[in-house]
């Protein structure tokens, strides 16, 4: 039996089960009482049996948008730019020339929705709505990253010797995430506010989706800022933060977890106010270009 097949035999007992009256509990120690049978988790089984304790009757997946696909003209139109110059880098790719017709128009029209959304707040509220907003993400940030051949190049006489290549270091990684103790940290950061008048926004990565992240959030009373699938370039530590981060980091070696928490720590704070603030205007202006060019991609803001 396929893992599909299987799956939409759990779903069936499970459907069985809620409508002839048993427990979620119940339910799932029937479907586990005989290993190898039915077993499926627990969560598996609290979730559908809601589903059909509400009414849904199918037992297959409901129907979703995807990933957006690829377009195999698109992608041979890429191959062509390549062709004719191999030295070409992605900067100098006509800006989303490799990424634009990638979205589905649903994914369009959703970034288009999105960002409506966004610009009605600005233009009712205005610069009360952007204070509110707190924006958050998780990055890697490398052991060592070595620099690029255009951050290393120096001048040279025409007698110096040749430059030494670096050994290649083996990367090694810890995750740096930016969120820690919000609540703590507004609080100590501006004493005084209204926490719970605050939103959060962050994107739609897996974990930030999760049950318990989102109901984390609620529980803390944020208000729950929409983000569109698939658009980095509508979150602010992904175009703006994160890149001037591991620039700045870029080149730098790093022996402990320690000394990278220091360094990214006083990277983030020796940006300046109004470095943070200018992102927000950038923001902005992102929403208005994603409207303008119909939930495309975009050229830099």
């Amino acid at each position: 039996m396929s893992t599909s097949e299987k799956r939409t035999e759990q779903r069936a007992v499970i459907k069985f089960c809620a409508m002839s009256g048993m427990t979620p509990t119940d339910t799932w120690k029937f479907l586990n009482q005989k290993e190898g049978v039915h077993n499926c988790s627990r969560t598996l089984v609290f979730d559908w049996h809601k589903r059909f304790r509400e009414g849904q009757t199918e037992i297959t997946d409901s129907a979703r948008s995807g990933r957006p696909g690829n377009d195999q003209r698109l992608i041979q139109d890429v191959k062509d730019v390549i062709a004719k110059d191999r030295r070409k880098s992605i900067d100098y790719i006509p800006p989303g020339f490799v990424i634009e017709l990638l979205l589905t128009d649903e994914n369009k029209a959703t970034r288009v929705d999105a960002s409506r959304e966004f610009l009605r707040r600005c233009d009712r509220d205005g610069e009360r709505f952007l204070r509110r907003i707190i924006t958050t993400d998780e990055t890697w940030v490398n052991f060592y990253v070595p620099e690029s051949k255009r951050e290393s190049m120096v001048w040279k006489r025409p007698s110096s010797p040749p430059p030494q290549e670096g050994e290649n270091m083996q990367a090694g990684k810890e995750s740096y995430v930016v969120r820690g103790d919000l609540t703590n940290a507004i609080r100590k950061k501006r004493a005084g506010c209204d926490v719970e008048n605050f939103i959060f926004h962050q994107d739609n990565a897996p974990a930030h989706r999760a049950d318990e992240t989102l109901l984390t959030i609620d529980f803390l009373g944020y208000e729950r800022l929409r983000h569109p699938p698939y658009s980095p370039d509508l979150a602010p530590l992904d175009f703006c933060v994160f890149p001037r981060l591991k620039a700045d980091l870029r080149g730098r070696s790093f022996d402990t977890e320690d000394e990278i928490k220091y360094a990214v720590r006083s990277a983030i704070r020796s940006y300046t106010p109004e470095w943070y603030a200018d992102i927000y205007r950038k923001w902005v202006q992102r929403h208005s270009k994603c409207i303008e060019h119909n939930g495309d991609y975009f050229e830099k803001a």
